[in-house]
């Protein structure tokens, strides 16, 4: 591929990219339906790169009498062509973009692992690795780790770990990092850059609905989102808690759901994609002899086009600070209705604020710190299996798991109307006066 050929893809891939954002920005951009939209925007972004190099091949027949046979051709060495290289001149120009985007994204990726190594490391459930930092920072995730600031923590530990979890849950880091890739190819085109601010939108999205479906109020909600949005943005292959605007997604937590017949507005896509693919695509011309007599004219068109398959994700998370998606021996962690301490969560401080005893040995030491306990409830309510999977001391442990068996029993956890087992995991702070 010479550098004109590579050019010219790159324009088409340019084109096919801009009809796409205005596409998909006028007819589907504004429906609630948050995981076809980004299985529409992944599909539509890489259907861009890759319709240009599909090849429609047309067979035409032509007549023995249309060729010409000439004899004593002569060839001539013309003189070089002198011009500028523009094609070299422009190929020059877009690869330093490509390496000034791709060292732009490579920085993101190494601060993000940095800040990601400072601070107290909690290992919760399914892998994640929650920062604690001491800086003020907005909180953000990145594959399976989850940034926040103690503050942050201690004050909106639920909401915002619910909200980063269905960030890991739906895999959108790695949206994030395909979105980047493509970007150093198209750093040129403001297409790429709006779809890629269009799919993070749609993650916060679909977050955010995931937060409001585990009962945490929404106004509450919204406050915190309002509080947390002067804060700093975090790097372009983070999901950060403050992403995206305000006033979209608090717009987007109000708005009806979208009829079933809005989803229809997604078919759109293909015709379009398709006159893409005619308009775009490489065509090449075969002539083959044919006998007059004997054949007649045949045309055939292949056309290679490019599709995708997207299964809507499930991205649910726990109620209680930490949870991931997952089932095993019908033990559930997050369900549609979580079970609940009789009386709600306020209740259930007050019964950690009467019932702990601060061991004597450990007040005597000095020791402070969170034990983290997991639980099940079952399904009349009853606590069972209880495990420490956060250790201060032997004697906080032993009283963690005390006060949580002597609770009452819980309102269980349902799904799908049954009640069902369900893992729930709670820290309970032990701090000296």
């Amino acid at each position: 591929m010479n550098a004109e050929t590579f050019l010219l893809y790159n324009l088409k891939v340019a084109g096919c990219l801009i009809v796409f954002y205005l596409l998909y920005k006028i007819l589907v951009s504004r429906e609630t339906y948050h995981k076809l939209n980004r299985a529409l925007l992944l599909l539509g972004t890489l259907s861009a790169f890759i319709l240009p190099v599909c090849r429609i091949t047309i067979y035409t027949e032509t007549p023995e009498t249309a060729f010409i046979t000439i004899d004593g051709l002569t060839a001539t060495l013309a003189e070089p062509d002198r011009q500028f290289p523009w094609a070299i001149s422009f190929l020059a120009v877009y690869c330093l973009g490509c390496a000034a985007a791709a060292g732009m994204l490579i920085y993101s990726l190494l601060r993000v692992r940095a800040i990601s190594r400072k601070g107290r490391q909690i290992t919760l459930p399914d892998g994640v690795t929650l920062v604690l930092t001491q800086n003020p920072t907005a909180p953000f995730s990145s594959i399976k780790t989850i940034v926040m600031s103690e503050a942050d923590y201690a004050a909106n530990g639920q909401e915002i770990l619910t909200h980063e979890y269905a960030h890991i849950r739906g895999h959108h880091s790695a949206d994030l990092l395909l979105f980047n890739l493509l970007g150093c190819l198209q750093w040129f085109n403001p297409a790429i850059w709006l779809l890629k601010n269009e799919l993070c939108a749609v993650h916060e999205y679909d977050a955010d609905a995931t937060v409001l479906k585990q009962g945490i109020n929404a106004k509450q909600y919204q406050l915190l989102l309002i509080e947390k949005a002067v804060g700093k943005r975090w790097f372009s292959v983070a999901n950060s808690f403050n992403h995206s605007k305000l006033k979209n997604r608090i717009t987007m937590m109000l708005r009806k759901e979208s009829s079933k017949w809005a989803h229809a507005k997604a078919l759109y896509i293909l015709p379009v994609i398709c006159a893409e693919l005619l308009l775009f695509a490489q065509t090449s011309c075969t002539s083959e002899i044919a006998d007059k007599d004997t054949k007649k004219a045949q045309t055939e068109e292949t056309v290679a086009a490019a599709s995708a398959e997207t299964a809507p994700a499930e991205v649910i998370e726990n109620q209680e600070f930490v949870g991931a998606a997952f089932e095993t021996e019908e033990i559930y962690t997050v369900v549609e209705q979580m079970p609940e301490f009789p009386g709600g969560q306020d209740k259930l401080f007050q019964y950690l604020k009467e019932n702990i005893k601060y061991p004597d040995d450990a007040e005597k030491a000095g020791i402070e710190g969170r034990v983290i306990c997991q639980f099940v409830v079952d399904k009349d309510g009853s606590i069972t299996d209880i495990n420490v999977i956060r250790s201060i001391n032997e004697s906080l442990d032993k009283e963690a798991v005390r006060v949580i068996k002597a609770m009452p029993k819980w309102k269980p956890g349902k799904m799908k109307g049954e009640a069902v087992r369900v893992k729930f995991t709670i820290p309970i702070s032990f701090r000296l006066q």
